[in-house]
């Protein structure tokens, strides 16, 4: 027969009662088979491990407006960093372009182009969705955003920011128009 054991603290002071709910009912309450921590309505699951486990959070804005021209990628200025606390864990990036726009150009651009960096290493590319209105001769590219599950394997200040390029090299591209705000959001993840 398996035992329950209640040990006190020989430093604590304190007394601590089990007390059961005012209830007709009959419930069971089956302990997990290993060592570890109970989290209360009270805690804030900071004594809580195990893969998923959302360990920070760094969030980043940048309202200025930015806006290019040229078809070589750039810094827009939007950009957050974090340092993990285990080589194992993963970082995943949640980024919102704000009122991004291109003008000018024909039917095939410009466009915007963006692409998500960890340091100098690129991560992935992704575009704004574009539109063409032929009387006028103007494309138009709306908000965007995008997100990315990264395993940057360091314990390191870790820096993520967002370049963006106009490949067609015609026309304007850019964010932030209209006193629009981009993020960034990076989120720790217990690997």
């Amino acid at each position: 027969m398996t035992k329950i054991v209640v040990q006190p603290n020989a430093s604590g002071t304190g007394t601590f009662t089990i007390a059961a709910p005012n209830s007709s009912n009959t419930q069971t309450l089956t302990l997990p088979d290993v060592t570890g921590t109970l989290l209360t309505s009270t805690g804030d699951g900071s004594s809580l491990t195990g893969v998923g486990k959302v360990l920070q959070v760094v969030n980043a804005t940048f309202g200025s407006g930015y806006t290019t021209s040229s078809p070589t990628r750039a810094d827009t200025g939007l950009t957050a960093s974090i340092t993990p606390t285990n080589t194992a864990n993963k970082v995943l990036v949640f980024v919102s372009l704000a009122g991004n726009g291109a003008s000018g150009g024909t039917g095939s651009g410009p466009y915007a182009q963006f692409t998500l960096m960890r340091g100098a290493t690129d991560l992935l590319r992704f575009e704004g969705e574009q539109g063409y209105n032929a009387s006028t001769a103007v494309n138009s590219t709306g908000s965007t955003s995008t997100t990315y599950l990264d395993s940057p394997n360091t314990t390191s200040s870790t820096t993520y920011k967002v370049q963006a390029a106009n490949p067609a090299g015609t026309g304007v591209i850019g964010i932030n128009n209209s006193s629009c705000v981009s993020t960034i959001t990076l989120m720790e993840i217990a690997g």
